[in-house]
């Protein structure tokens, strides 16, 4: 029967139908290629990150392990220089003489006259307080002769020509580089006159300075104060005597300014006028840079 025969393809059909098939299967190849090459760079790009990870863990690690004992080497030594790990007890030392920096003080050349020409010999100081590795100390001799302010005109401790001396020429000639770094800057408190009402001016902070009337009023003080060979020449030049020293406090006037005289008295006298001088300062004791007198 005609109608219930199979149609059988043409050969073309065949051929068009073996390559449809062939393309298909490629394609599905190129696909799977595909899929397992970006499968391949997931794993390759998962793979080089872990690998950076582990480079910077091992970068931080080889940081934390060479910089910071480092950086614990450099702490150390800045807190062993500053005094933070000194662990003495220098309270015996209240009362006590020590020495501690240079000046020019008698005629070590023997040529009959007490200058800058001869050798500076150590300044001895009474250590008036101390707390901790802090050690305030006052000259036992009256060390030069100056004027309080050079020129005639109102003044106040902080605008003062003697504190700049003090701080500059004084602090420079007496001490050397590694005495110099062991002074501690002092917060200076400038009262105000206590009769008269002549102001004090405005709190300083210094490296070398003078006691005022209330601090030489203490029982460490000893108020009366040789002077040396060399103080002695100068001031028999530009004082009436080199035994007067100088307070930083202010005077009856703002013009004048307290001294102690040579009995131990209080006296308010012109700034423009020589007086002998007795530094201050504060000394940090972990420093090796003084040796104490021995009685």
């Amino acid at each position: 029967n005609e109608e219930e025969a199979v149609k059988k393809p043409e050969p073309d059909e065949d051929k068009d139908h073996a390559e449809g098939n062939k393309k298909e299967r490629k394609s599905m190849e190129r696909e799977v290629l595909r899929k397992q090459s970006d499968a391949g760079m997931d794993s390759l790009q998962q793979s080089t990150e872990k690998q950076e990870q582990k480079e910077k863990k091992g970068i931080k690690r080889f940081i934390l392990v060479s910089i910071v004992p480092l950086a614990i080497i450099v702490l150390v030594i800045v807190a062993k220089n500053s005094g933070l790990f000194d662990t003495k007890n220098y309270d015996s030392l209240q009362g006590s003489n020590i020495c501690f920096g240079n000046y020019w003080q008698s005629d070590t050349n023997n040529d009959g006259l007490a200058n800058k020409d001869d050798d500076m010999e150590p300044i001895e100081w009474k250590v008036l307080s101390v707390e901790g590795n802090d050690a305030f100390l006052l000259s036992n001799k009256v060390l030069d002769v100056n004027k309080y302010n050079e020129r005639v005109v109102k003044t106040t401790w902080e605008n003062c020509s003697l504190r700049k001396w003090l701080n500059e020429d004084f602090f420079l000639s007496a001490f050397d580089e590694k005495e110099r770094n062991a002074i501690l800057s002092a917060a200076v408190k400038n009262e105000d006159e206590s009769e008269t009402g002549t102001e004090g001016g405005n709190d300083t902070n210094d490296k070398i300075y003078l006691l005022s009337v209330n601090e030489s009023s203490d029982e460490m003080v000893d108020i009366i104060a040789p002077d040396t060979s060399y103080t002695e020449r100068v001031g028999s030049m530009m004082a009436e005597s080199s035994q007067t020293w100088w307070l930083r406090s202010p005077g009856h006037t703002s013009y004048e300014a307290v001294f102690v005289s040579g009995e131990g008295e209080y006296y308010s006298m012109d700034t423009y006028e020589y007086m002998g001088i007795r530094p201050v300062l504060h000394l940090n004791l972990s420093k090796s840079v003084w040796t104490k007198v021995q009685k």
